[in-house]
């Protein structure tokens, strides 16, 4: 058996410590020769999280649904 993975629905998303960005050092991450797609703020089973594990983003679609 084999597993597929869907690189097309796949990101990267750092998770930085206290308010602090990265230090400037970016990598890309590539799956079978497609890079990932980075960004700040990630939705997983339904839930959003941003690079800093806070859910300001998801509270704010709730509030503002």
């Amino acid at each position: 058996m084999t597993t597929t993975i869907a690189v097309d629905k796949c990101f990267v998303c750092n998770i930085h410590p206290g308010n602090q960005r990265s230090n400037g050092v970016s990598f890309n991450y590539v799956s079978n020769t497609h890079v990932l797609e980075k960004v700040d703020v990630a939705r997983d089973l339904g839930v959003y999280v941003d690079s800093f594990l806070k859910f300001d983003h998801h509270i704010s679609l709730i509030v503002h649904a």
